[in-house]
């Protein structure tokens, strides 16, 4: 069975930036691996939503069918990554690809305005680099609504993914984080997310889709 690991830096990042894709994969029987960096505390946030954001992760977790012995999380600051050691970063992420030995890698998006998803894509390219005796051979990275479009930089979609069948579970698991969704027309509201999905979608003969940089792919 192949496997597959999503870094993340927030709780809140797999739903959002790639969550039909996630189900997608799981439902084809790709072996889930999740590591996510940071805790659930947000700068200036109240402690029940750092609780809030914990058990909606993990909830959604369990209901996607994520093994919990293939989940990884630490306890980094939000919005800090970029102080940390990045050796450090990189043994954490370089640990779980040794554990797991996933084929495909999936990250956030390195020209994102959020300082947490560059760290995190430099990172993770850094520990999947393509050596002969690296296990990974695909690694994409996922925009993130209001992170990505934001930097006003290309995301350079290149990989597009039918995620139809998945959306409104998708939808239902990004409603569980109640401390993050904003309201409309914020591009972080359900509204807004959705509309987004299927203006994708329709531009490749889809009615919801998500899209992705392809870092590489290599056939062996």
């Amino acid at each position: 069975m192949k496997s597959m690991l999503v870094v993340a830096a927030h709780l809140d990042d797999i739903e959002i930036g790639m969550g039909g894709t996630f189900l997608k994969l799981i439902d084809e029987e790709i072996n889930p691996c999740v590591i996510v960096m940071c805790s659930g505390d947000v700068p200036n946030r109240k402690t029940d939503d750092h609780d809030s954001r914990i058990t909606a992760f993990y909830n959604n977790m369990k209901n996607a069918g994520v093994d919990s012995n293939n989940i990884v999380t630490y306890s980094f600051p939000s919005n800090a990554l970029h102080m940390q050691d990045t050796n450090l970063l990189i043994s954490h992420v370089s640990s779980a690809i040794d554990a797991y030995q996933p084929e495909i890698v999936f990250t956030t998006n390195y020209g994102d305005i959020n300082q947490d998803h560059r760290v995190m894509s430099g990172v993770t390219r850094v520990a999947t680099r393509p050596r002969h005796d690296m296990c990974v051979n695909e690694l994409y990275e996922f925009p993130i609504p209001g992170s990505t479009e934001w930097n006003h930089q290309e995301c350079d979609i290149n990989y597009i993914v039918d995620i139809t069948k998945y959306h409104k579970q998708k939808l239902q698991q990004i409603s569980q984080y109640k401390t993050e969704i904003r309201p409309d027309p914020d591009p972080c509201s359900l509204g807004k997310i959705e509309a987004r999905d299927m203006y994708l979608g329709g531009i490749y003969g889809m009615k919801y889709a998500e899209g992705f940089r392809q870092v590489f792919r290599r056939c062996r």
